[in-house]
Parts: structure tokens; sequence; C-alpha cells
């Protein structure tokens, strides 16, 4: 069962002995700490009551509203259970903030945010923690202080606007960084912390434009493939990524960097994907072989040399490498475009746009293209190829009626 006391902060008094009273909350080893409004000196404050003592001016309309804020407590823990909503610290701190009216609707959303994409950093997802990191923090740059209440559909466009303007964002980028203050309204909802009647989202439309998506041709696969490059070079390994990707049906770069050994199951490569964190395994084609081959050593943990030396000791850091690494290659991979003579630009996830591309010229079904790629479902294939111009269809086009 929850637990709550309501305690003085004497650890944080004031010069002139004052000190807040705040509310604990403690559920399953989880504490959040609710503050009531309220400052007393410590010598009018009774720890064994939890009230302020008889001494103090106005102990009866503060006491009184202390007992409201324990009937709140009981109310809200029978509120979640009787409605079937699994009980937690954070949901407790929302409903009894709402029903004692401890700011009144105009509580921070951003301090709301911030937990909630802390979360992320609890759990090990590193990537969802520092996506919502940078969208939380382009919100702080065009307002600090912004409440519940603030998010009126006014506001959600103006701040389109803002984002346009001042960061430069594409329709895109925008609708991504509003879906993200979404997804967090969203989840606030969810926990009963905000009323859906009010949700701005019903009146904001978030739109999306078509992405055209760059993916190489087999001339120039091959342009690059034969490029003569010196062993060793940066250049030369990113080819060598880049191609092992290519040749290993859309290996994402951090599962590049990530696959071991261990992972080698005689001619197939099984591996978890790092994106999605579903198991995955395709055959080890002949090309891919004689890359693995140049960087396979048995005392590394991992195959390739993109991690080592760097300090990967948790999820976040690990994240950050990775990304870090990711730019790295890409600048090289320009520098071997460049000499290829290649007319595209390339980073390092073309490579899996070139394959799904190389595979459906060859005559592949979809629905073997999308299980090669490791999607979820065929949708996320067909939204691949929507985005591909095929040019070099265009001959095969004018000969039917030459």
């Amino acid at each position: 069962m929850p637990g709550f006391k309501i305690e003085i902060r004497s650890d944080q008094a004031t010069q002139d002995g004052k000190a807040s009273i705040r509310l604990r909350i403690r559920h399953k080893d989880r504490r959040r700490f609710l503050p009531l409004g309220i400052s007393i000196h410590t010598r009018h404050w009774n720890d064994n009551t939890s009230r302020a003592r008889k001494s103090y001016g106005n102990h009866e309309q503060v006491n009184s509203y202390l007992s409201e804020v324990e009937s709140a407590c009981e109310s809200c823990v029978h509120e979640l259970v009787s409605k079937g909503i699994k009980v937690t610290s954070d949901r407790l701190y929302y409903c009894i903030s709402r029903s004692i009216g401890a700011q009144k609707g105009g509580e921070d959303f951003m301090e709301y945010a911030r937990s909630f994409v802390e979360g992320y950093r609890r759990e090990g997802k590193a990537s969802s923690y520092m996506r919502f990191t940078v969208i939380l923090n382009k919100l702080e740059g065009y307002r600090k202080d912004v409440a519940f209440d603030d998010l009126t559909p006014g506001f959600i466009r103006r701040y389109m606007t803002h984002l346009r303007q001042h960061h430069g964002n594409n329709t895109n980028t925008i609708s991504k960084n509003v879906a993200g203050i979404r997804t967090i309204l969203y989840a606030a909802i969810r926990e009963g912390r905000y009323p859906q009647e009010r949700n701005p989202f019903f009146n904001v439309q978030l739109k999306t434009e078509p992405v055209k998506k760059n993916h190489l041709t087999p001339d120039q696969i091959d342009a690059i493939e034969a490029l003569d490059l010196t062993p060793g070079e940066g250049p030369f390994k990113a080819r060598d990524f880049f191609m092992f990707s290519f040749y290993m049906f859309g290996l994402r770069f951090s599962d590049v960097c990530l696959i071991e050994p261990g992972h080698i199951k005689g001619e197939r490569l099984e591996w978890k994907m790092d994106k999605t964190g579903r198991d995955h395994g395709v055959l080890i084609t002949p090309p891919a072989r004689a890359i693995l081959d140049r960087y396979l050593d048995e005392k590394e943990r991992y195959i390739f040399p993109l991690l080592g030396g760097y300090d990967i000791s948790s999820p976040l850091k690990l994240r950050r490498i990775i990304d870090s690494r990711n730019s790295r290659v890409n600048q090289d991979l320009k520098k071997v475009v460049d000499r290829a003579g290649v007319d595209a630009k390339v980073s390092f996830h073309i490579a899996r746009h070139s394959i799904a591309g190389y595979l459906l010229r060859k005559g592949w079904g979809i629905h073997d293209i999308s299980k090669a790629l490791g999607h979820s479902s065929i949708k996320q294939t067909e939204a691949y190829f929507k985005g591909f111009d095929f040019h070099d269809l265009d001959e095969k086009m004018r000969s039917l009626w030459a």
C-alpha cells in the first residue's frame, strides 16, 4: 500500500528559521514529494503529529488544510483502484495535486516532461532519451515556464511558426518536434494528470511532406567498390563498413558497431537489432564474408573497430559515441564518393536504401525485401519505395513502344 507523510524541510530552513512543508508519497520504493505551499518556523512544527503547534498563530487554518491533504491521499488511492488504474507514486502525485488544487491548474508542464523523459534514461532507452531531450530543449528555448494550461491550440501553432522562422525547420521536422510534445501530454492524460476534453491536439493538425529517399544505382555501387584506397585509412574503412551494410541487407550503423564474433552462426549472422530490440538474422553473403575476414578477431568484443577506446559504460554514453562515430564515418564516405566521381549525397544509411532498391530491381517481392531489412511491417518497406526515383527504368519503358 502507498505511504504518505506530511513533513517539514528542516534541513533547508532559511536564516529566519522558516522551512517549507511537503507531502512525501511512497509506493514500492518510489518516492515523490509534493510542495504544499506552506512555510513556518521549525519551532512551530510537531513531527509526531505532522501538524503545526498551537504556538503558531495560524495553526487552525494550516492544520485544517493538512487534514484535507490527508483525505485527498486516501481518496486518490480509492479513485485509481476503482478505475482499474495501476497505482504508482507519479499517478498519486498528480491526482493529489489536482485534488487539493496545489497549483490551481498551472502546474509546470516542463517539470512533468523532464520527469517523463528521464524515465527513458532509467530504462536504458538512450535514443528516445536523446531525441526527446532535444525536443524539450527547443521548447524551453522558446519559453521556459510552460504550464499545462499554456498548451492551447494557439500556443502550439505559434510554436510551430517559431520552429520554422528561428530554427529553419521544415514541415516534417516541425511535426516531429510537436509530436514529441503530444506524446508527453498524452502520457499525462492517461495518468489522469490532464483532462482529455482540453486536449489541444483535437484542433491542431500535424502535416508531413513526401521525402525523396536517396539511393545508389548498381553502377554507382560498382564505382565505389572499384576505387583504389589505402588500406587502414579512414576512407578505406568507411567503405568497408558501408559495403558490409549493403551486402548484409542494410544493417544500420549501430548494428555494424555492435556486431560481435558470437553473432556469427555458421553461414548466418544472427543478432538483436539495436533500434527495435527484435531478433534478426540474414545469410552472410560472399562479399560480406570477405570484409568480415579483414576485421574478425575473436579476442575483440566487437568485430569492427568503431567503439574501441571509448567509454561506453552506460546506454547513454554508448549512444553518444555511436552517433559521433557515425558522423565521422559519413565524413569519410563523402571523400570516397567524391573520389569515385559519384554525383550523390551519401550517408551511411543510404546503404540500406540502396540494397532495397537493388533487390527490387532484381525482382524480389516486397514481402521478401521487408523480411531482409528487418522491417516490422510491409508499410515500412512501402514507405521506402515511395521516395525512390528509378530513372534507370526510363529506357525500359521507352523500349515498350519502340
